[in-house]
């Protein structure tokens, strides 16, 4: 059985309509279940582009069916996620999430459903991702996935067992969090993870996956990804994004070539290589270097 499809959208229609296309041409799109969750607009200026979604995915067609919740009011990014997986957790066994700016490879589809198959009763893999932009995979490496304990929401997967033990609100989080060794360790895989999640309790900032990340880390889960990226974030090119803008620093040479077998692995290992790579895209350099580009970027 497949799992289906969850798409979050809100007022992109240019990369939305993208993503549908690029949904489609895998081939169990006909066979899928489609649920839309549009959130509502939060501004005046934004009512007409968020009508426009509106309007387009009710004309969406080519999947099994699709099922559309327009938010009366505005819930903002991270709850119009977290109540949408709260909602599919209630429904379904499994789902595959993806949001408005992501396009997806032929093989996309393929790769998540047999992935929650194949890890289905193992509880300790949390999510699948369907990005990746490790570049440098040693030549000896026998898998076409690698784990980390860390997500990605470009394209990811997950399971409703998994889901639904998720503290959200973060009201079970320890004080001591923010004291050594805690802090420390948590950045484990990426030095900007600890500074995000204390910024979010204090809400000062609204993201929603960095609390996913830290039940990951204390519930000592990891997180499969493709050796190769059956996903890509075309948010950073859009006039109307809200989160990504700018430099890209995770961008990669994105393919449409169709793959059919992957070799998994059912022994849970973390390569040192690939770890040392996925985790230099969040070290501090990399992340000083995006926001001068960024500072720059402004004034031209």
């Amino acid at each position: 059985m497949l799992s289906p499809i969850v798409i979050f959208c809100y007022k992109r229609l240019d990369t939305l309509k993208l993503s549908i296309e690029s949904l489609l041409k895998c081939k169990e799109a006909q066979d899928t279940d489609v649920f839309v969750f549009s959130d509502a607009a939060a501004k005046q200026e934004d009512f007409f582009l968020v009508e426009e979604v509106r309007t387009f995915i009710h004309s969406i067609e080519g999947f099994k069916s699709v099922s559309i919740n327009k938010r009366n009011f505005n819930h903002g990014i991270d709850n119009n996620i977290i109540e949408g997986l709260k909602e599919m957790s209630n429904k379904y066994e499994s789902f595959i999430i993806v949001e408005d700016d992501i396009v997806v490879n032929p093989s996309f589809l393929t790769f998540m459903n047999l992935s929650l198959s194949y890890y289905n009763t193992n509880k300790k893999i949390l999510s699948i991702s369907g990005f990746s932009y490790v570049k440098k995979i040693p030549s000896n490496y026998a898998f076409d996935i690698y784990y980390t304990q860390r997500i990605n929401a470009w394209g990811w997967a997950t399971w409703s067992d998994r889901i639904k033990s998720v503290d959200w609100n973060l009201k079970n989080i320890s004080k001591s969090f923010n004291k050594f060794p805690n802090y420390f360790k948590f950045n484990d895989w990426g030095s900007d993870r600890s500074n995000m999640l204390l910024k979010t309790i204090k809400g000062k900032i609204r993201t929603w996956d960095i609390r996913l990340d830290y039940h990951q880390f204390i519930n000592n889960q990891f997180s499969i990804y493709p050796i190769i990226s059956l996903c890509n974030n075309i948010g950073f090119q859009s006039f109307n994004a809200t989160n990504t803008f700018g430099y890209n620093r995770y961008e990669i040479e994105f393919s449409d070539k169709k793959q059919v077998f992957w070799k998994l692995s059912s022994e849970i290992f973390i390569d040192k290589s690939i770890k040392k790579e996925f985790v230099q895209k969040n070290s501090i350099p990399q992340r000083l270097k995006t926001k001068l580009i960024n500072f720059c970027l402004k004034f031209n």
